[in-house]
């Protein structure tokens, strides 16, 4: 009979090396592992916190919309009353836009979409009116020109 063979590297048996190699990738297989887990759960989180705290955030918001807050001067102190979002807006939009503009906001608007309207709506119907008027004047001037011509030249 034969001897069996047996390999070593270095002083290690073969056994040895596989028992190392198995232990090393075992251990970077438990590394990987852990950051993926660590991965997953920081993503778990944030994104229920983030859930978290837009659901509160929104509750907060309804709540100050709803009974409404107070004005502050340029310290952050509040000044005056609670004024709710409709109120709000109403003082802005009836509020001018500086001190040497009496013009409100609300009239500033008014007037952009009268003008707008006014372009669109009766652009169309002033290059129109131009266009037929401009027409009749050369038909005019046409026939005055004719007119002028043959007394001139003693056709009529």
């Amino acid at each position: 009979m034969s001897k069996p063979i047996t390999l070593t590297v270095d002083g290690y048996e073969a056994q040895q090396i596989q028992e190392r190699v198995a232990e090393l990738l075992a251990a970077q297989a438990a590394e990987k592992l852990d950051e993926m887990i660590a991965s997953i759960a920081r993503e778990t989180i944030e994104s229920k916190m983030a859930a978290y705290a837009d659901k509160e955030a929104r509750a907060a918001v309804e709540e100050v919309l709803a009974e409404g807050w107070s004005e502050t001067n340029t310290y952050g102190e509040r000044v005056g009353q609670k004024l709710t979002l409709k109120d709000r807006v109403s003082k802005h939009l009836f509020s001018a836009r500086s001190n040497y503009d009496r013009k409100t906001r609300i009239d500033e608007f008014f007037d952009d979409t009268i003008a707008k309207a006014m372009r669109e709506e009766l652009g169309a119907v002033i290059k129109d009116a131009t266009t037929k008027f401009r027409a009749q004047v050369d038909g005019v001037m046409t026939a005055k020109l004719a007119e002028t011509l043959r007394k001139s030249l003693g056709l009529t």
